[in-house]
């Protein structure tokens, strides 16, 4: 297979000893790395695993192999992190159980996103695994009911898309609540990503979902085949500019060996190019093993061409959520572009020519006269544009 193995920027001593401690392999293997860990500046380890959200699994990685070439300064504040991160967990899941027991109440169907119930299905443990916040999967025909029980339990919202129009529905996937008493963030999706998008119903994933025996009270959350389409489609729609995503499903790949699910759901959805983009990161830089049915994936060229571009950001540190500059910017708007399926670039481009919330926030109009939006889209949309650049 034609890998991206073989790229023509060099790795940091931190970057390759980071990846090498992240792969699968034992005590024995990990011993040999002495040469490489002599060289290590290990403040930039220590920032590198933190920002790749991977500090956990690091943590336990030095720990065996039980070396003076480690400093105990740098065990410690991994030690130091790694328990603050599971005090961090078990909160978080105390106030999950608490919000989810009000849903079951009022009969509301809620699914667990990430958080403390990803790291239990994947480890069986709250620990090894980082989160800042909970995310919950709901049906948009629930949204204000869930919205009034959240402000009910002291959670004010955050953020909220303008819902001026009906394209909010579409183009939007989650609103944001914020607890300051509980220190608590919940995200309340009714998309898994952001439209224009192909994704299962939530209905067709709830019918299917999983209860994780993580609480004493039933948690649901998405099944194998859901939770690989949603890991992968989330990774490649952040540019998996954080290991973590790789290591989360190289690790549910390990616990499940049948792949013909999430290939069958993958390629339902349009998303072969994803899987490919997967597999060619995957084996680039944690060497993983896959079964011959998921690495046909990575034989074309567009797989190929994803992969080399997610391996910039990568490489550079680079948040595509928050790009440093006009440079990384552009990079970053022509990758989430590319990453698209073909439906979903007409779906973009139709959208562009309609008008949406923001538009009528800028100019808002009785609804009689919504039918105006259309023809005055493109100067709403220059204004808007000028607006934005005085506010920089």
């Amino acid at each position: 297979m034609n890998t991206i193995s073989n790229r023509e920027k060099s790795m940091s001593n931190e970057l390759e000893l980071l990846l090498e401690l992240l792969k699968n392999k034992n005590k024995e293997v990990l011993c040999k790395l002495s040469p490489l860990i002599k060289k290590v500046n290990w403040t930039e380890l220590f920032r590198l695993a933190r920002y790749h959200r991977v500090n956990p699994i690091v943590y336990k990685k030095l720990k065996q192999l039980n070396t003076e070439l480690v400093p105990n300064q740098i065990l410690r504040e991994f030690h130091d992190h790694y328990l603050a991160n599971t005090m961090r967990m078990m909160q978080l899941t105390a106030e999950m159980e608490r919000v989810c027991s009000i849903f079951n109440l009022h009969k509301l169907n809620v699914l667990v996103l990430k958080g403390p119930v990803l790291s239990y299905q994947l480890y069986k443990d709250l620990s090894s695994r980082t989160s800042n916040d909970l995310d919950f999967l709901i049906s948009i025909e629930d949204l204000d009911a869930s919205t009034e029980i959240l402000k009910d339990l002291g959670y004010q919202i955050a953020y909220e898309p303008p819902r001026l129009l009906q394209d909010w529905k579409v183009q939007n996937h989650h609103i944001e609540f914020y607890n300051y008493e509980k220190n608590c963030e919940i995200e309340v999706h009714w998309k898994l990503n952001p439209g224009p998008t192909n994704e299962p119903s939530f209905c067709e994933m709830w019918d299917k979902r999983v209860q994780i025996p993580v609480t004493t009270t039933p948690i649901n959350s998405l099944s194998e085949e859901y939770l690989l389409f949603h890991l992968i489609t989330h990774g490649a729609r952040h540019g998996w500019f954080r290991m973590r995503w790789l290591t989360d499903i190289d690790q549910l790949l390990r616990l499940h060996h049948q792949h013909g699910k999430l290939i069958l759901m993958l390629k339902r959805y349009k998303y072969s190019h994803l899987i490919g983009q997967y597999v060619q990161l995957a084996k680039a830089l944690l060497d993983v093993e896959l079964s011959s049915d998921l690495e046909s994936f990575a034989l074309t060229r567009r797989s190929q061409h994803l992969a080399s571009q997610a391996l910039a950001f990568i490489d550079d540190n680079i948040n595509i959520d928050a790009p440093p500059d006009t440079f990384w910017m552009k990079k970053s708007k022509r990758y989430l572009y590319a990453i698209k399926s073909h439906s979903q670039k007409w779906q973009l481009l139709i959208r562009k020519a309609q008008p949406n919330s923001w538009d009528a926030q800028v100019l808002p109009l009785p609804r009689a006269l919504h039918f105006l939006y259309f023809p005055l889209r493109p100067f709403i949309g220059i204004w808007r544009c000028v607006q934005k650049k005085d506010n920089h």
